[in-house]
């Protein structure tokens, strides 16, 4: 068959793509606390991990929600992926469902924000109570086994997620 490629029908059987997308409220975070639980337990996660999975993933869509979309009224949040004239907040998480790994990528119409921009948080310094943030970005980072940012200009973030089954 002409342009048919083994390798490649191979590797998009091995991979499934779900996604999910909900007003930028803390209204909705469940919903896509239960989406990833839901997936991760289907992929054979022990429960830790499910856990660690489902806290850093509600951290990311939490602080997207108080920092990006904290100054925008509710009323222009709607369930939409994006909107031209910018004035709908959504998430949305994309799930890619690989045999060894769970891909999860975040994705918000805020303004660009680096996580890699973040220093490490010194826990001595926020137990002391000398710092008051960062502890959301440290969980994510020590959660997950790779994070990644991407600002789209014109579009917004992509937080990308990635757990291994076999680091399980």
């Amino acid at each position: 068959m002409p342009g048919y490629d083994r390798g490649t029908m191979s590797t998009q059987r091995e991979r499934r793509d779900l996604a999910l997308v909900v007003p930028g409220e803390t209204d909705y975070l469940y919903l896509i606390r239960d989406f990833v639980c839901a997936v991760a337990r289907k992929m054979g996660f022990p429960d830790q991990r499910v856990g660690e999975i489902e806290i850093a993933v509600d951290e990311a869509c939490a602080n997207i929600i108080e920092h990006a979309y904290s100054k925008v009224p509710s009323a222009g949040r709607v369930i939409v992926a994006r909107y031209p004239d910018g004035a709908m907040q959504a998430i949305t998480l994309r799930v890619s469902v690989f045999s060894n790994r769970i891909e999860l990528r975040i994705l918000d119409q805020g303004p660009d924000f680096s996580i890699s921009e973040l220093g490490d948080l010194d826990l001595s310094a926020f137990t002391t109570g000398d710092r008051k943030r960062g502890v959301g970005t440290y969980i994510i980072r020590n959660f997950m086994d790779e994070v990644h940012h991407t600002y789209h200009p014109g579009v917004g973030n992509e937080l990308t997620l990635v757990k291994y089954l076999s680091q399980a």
